[in-house]
């Protein structure tokens, strides 16, 4: 029966909660319903006993109360809005004890009600505001005043009740009131100790999760410390302690290990074709395959952008080149990225320990050196680390640091070689050649610096400097009454690739006063193979100058004759490697056939450079290449030699068959 009682009063007090209701909302409407649980039962029996003694518009209050408790109840479990239950209980409980006060005839006898009408109010307010319940507090107070001020009033008026039913009215206030306040205290200590528990174990689960995110956040800054956030392999700062690491074990195991340098060869353009999201998934996928390769013990870390460094542990070098080689050859499968076939080749240097190195940032500095070896000799390469790589980039350093103020000091000057027309009999032309005597270290070949101020960026205005310096010259030469034909400019790659070339071309030949037509620029195979429509557009914008156009070193290079023929190209010049063994050797007697016959049939001039002997001049001559520069009839000269020359040509063009002739 208790237990029965019990799921009843529990049900009832979550007659109005939702699921999504907070913990404090719920508190305040289970404490509303205990107000009309309590009070609206103890007025239905107050209006009862009224009604005994014929006090009928007495019991009209506390019955109205009950009946409006009920309403208030109904509509509650029917909308769960808690809003017009507190209004009309917390109005009601105010003034009913003084209505039922003063129906029995004086304040004294209504002053028991206090003990459940003050508390209620209270109680419900607890978890409302602090505000509202003083509110309500004031207002009893308000009205206990204005009731002990007309009790003689009410004394004086009213009948009094019967003694038994003044009694029973007393017993009834005790009761409801003393019952009324257990379960409410009762019911609210309950509460704050669930509250309490709730918020014990609602802090220690805080304290779990927070304590469980601070070693997941720990785990993960030392992931992040360690490892690259791309391919998860160990990170460039990481790297270090690992190669320290191996020193040590080394150290004491008397064993050498190596450091791999690893570059993926022409990765940029990846980047610069298909974007930077196909790069990642190209590293990625990279750095899958090098880790298949390495051992357990071994170490593999991304250094930075398309750079590797793999750590083999315990080794030797003829392992460490099969290693390299194995690399190597995992890269020749192309990759598949997005249903795109990418061929990638690497570049590996080599440092070992303790030979190359004797720290982490030694061991890696010269294996990067030893890569940059390994690209030089054609990329897809490896190379072992030489001290003579140090000293050679130290070398370029300086050259590059010289380079800077040649032009300012005038350390640059130019010489000139003929180029002899052996049909005609006469000198047809002549080469610029660019010296540099350094006033500190005296000559450095071009063989050096150009390569280093290419990659500098300084060739362009070395490159202008010759030409301005080159067309003034041949105007000085047309203005002296020689009539050559042309001058002949070598251009860099990087130089006619630039975006003010046409322009200062332009620019030069207007500022000297050159006409087109004497002047020839030389451009190498790779130079005229590279972005297509803007490399013809660039050619033909030059030969509408007049200028005539070279491709210098012809045969060295990737040329495409389908290519080619669309190029608007004067003449080929045979590189000197084809030239130096051909009365030897019967490849490059084969070679210089097919490029003389391409180029006849091609309607284009062939010049042979380099040719140093007469059986060079015999035998080109026989394949009707005429046009022949070298040091059979002149070495470089400087200006003032090559006047000379060019006033007496008979000194060089007698050792055609002896005949002397004159300049055409």
């Amino acid at each position: 029966m208790v237990k029965q009682l019990s799921n009843l009063f529990n049900r009832y007090l979550f007659i109005g909660s939702l699921e999504s209701d907070s913990k404090d909302t719920r508190l305040r409407k289970k404490s509303l319903l205990l107000i009309p649980l309590i009070i609206g039962i103890a007025a239905f029996f107050w209006g009862g006993i009224y009604i005994i003694f014929e006090r009928y518009l007495s019991a009209f209050i506390p019955l109205s109360y009950s009946l409006i408790s009920v309403f208030n109840i109904w509509h509650l479990a029917k909308t769960k809005n808690i809003a017009p239950l507190l209004v009309t209980q917390l109005t009601l409980v105010l003034f009913l004890p003084f209505f039922l006060m003063w129906s029995l005839g004086g304040f004294a006898a209504g002053s028991f009600v206090i003990i459940w009408a003050f508390y209620a109010p209270i109680a419900a307010l607890i978890y409302q505001s602090g505000k509202a319940a003083l509110n309500w507090l004031v207002g009893f107070i308000i009205l206990t005043v204005v009731s002990a001020a007309i009790d003689q009033l009410l004394i004086t008026n009213i009948d009094t009740m019967p003694t038994l039913a003044i009694e029973l009215f007393f017993i009834l206030n005790i009761s409801a009131g003393s019952i009324g306040l257990f379960f409410i205290i009762q019911h609210f200590m309950k509460e704050k100790e669930k509250s309490a528990d709730a918020i014990l174990l609602k802090e220690h689960n805080a304290l779990l999760q927070s304590t469980q995110k601070l070693k997941t956040a720990n785990k993960k800054l030392e992931q992040l410390s360690r490892h690259d956030t791309l391919t998860q392999l160990t990170n460039r700062a990481h790297l270090s302690e690992k190669i320290k690491e191996f020193i040590q074990f080394s150290d004491q195991q008397q064993q050498q290990f190596a450091v791999f340098f690893i570059d993926l060869d022409k990765f940029k353009l990846i980047n610069d074709t298909y974007g930077h999201p196909m790069g990642d998934l190209v590293l990625i996928a990279a750095s899958e395959r090098l880790n298949n390769i390495g051992r357990t013990e071994d170490v593999l870390a991304r250094f930075g952008g398309d750079e590797f460094v793999f750590i083999l542990h315990n080794t030797n070098p003829n392992d460490s080149k099969l290693v390299a080689q194995r690399i190597i050859e995992t890269f020749k499968n192309p990759f598949e990225i997005d249903h795109v076939l990418l061929h990638i080749t690497p570049s590996i240097g080599i440092a070992l320990y303790p030979e190359n190195g004797q720290t982490a940032t030694t061991l890696i500095k010269n294996a990067d050196t030893a890569m940059y070896s390994a690209k030089d000799g054609g990329r897809n390469n490896l190379s072992y680390y030489s001290e003579q790589f140090t000293a050679d980039i130290k070398n370029r350093m300086n050259i590059g640091n010289m380079l800077r103020f040649a032009m300012e000091r005038n350390e640059f000057s130019l010489r000139f070689q003929i180029q002899v027309d052996t049909l005609h009999k006469r000198i047809y032309g002549i080469e610029v050649l660019l010296r540099w005597q350094q006033t500190d270290v005296g000559f450095i070949s071009p063989a050096q610096f150009i390569p280093i101020a290419e990659d500098s960026g300084q060739i362009y205005a070395i490159g202008k400097w010759v030409l301005q310096q080159s067309c003034q010259f041949m105007e000085h030469l047309l203005s002296e009454g020689i009539d050559l034909n042309h001058i002949s400019v070598n251009v860099s790659g990087i130089q006619f690739l630039n975006e003010q070339f046409i322009t200062d071309v332009a620019h030069i030949l207007e500022k000297t006063g050159l006409q087109g037509k004497h002047l020839e620029l030389e451009l190498t195979e790779s130079a005229v193979m590279k972005d297509g429509p803007k490399t013809i557009a660039d050619l033909r914008a030059l030969s509408k100058m007049g200028i005539t156009l070279s491709i210098d070193d012809f045969g060295t290079g990737y040329s495409s004759l389908s290519y080619l023929k669309k190029l608007p190209i004067h003449s080929i010049k045979i590189d000197r490697s084809f030239i130096s063994d051909i009365h030897e050797n019967d490849d490059d007697k084969a070679i210089t056939k097919a490029i003389i016959a391409l180029g006849i049939a091609l309607n284009l001039n062939i010049i042979a450079e380099g040719v140093e002997q007469k059986e060079q001049l015999d035998f080109l001559t026989a394949q009707d290449c005429s046009l022949i520069q070298g040091y059979l009839f002149s070495k470089p000269v400087t200006a003032e030699e090559v006047l000379s020359l060019l006033k007496q040509p008979q000194t060089v063009l007698n050792k055609i068959d002896n005949t002397k002739v004159s300049v055409a």
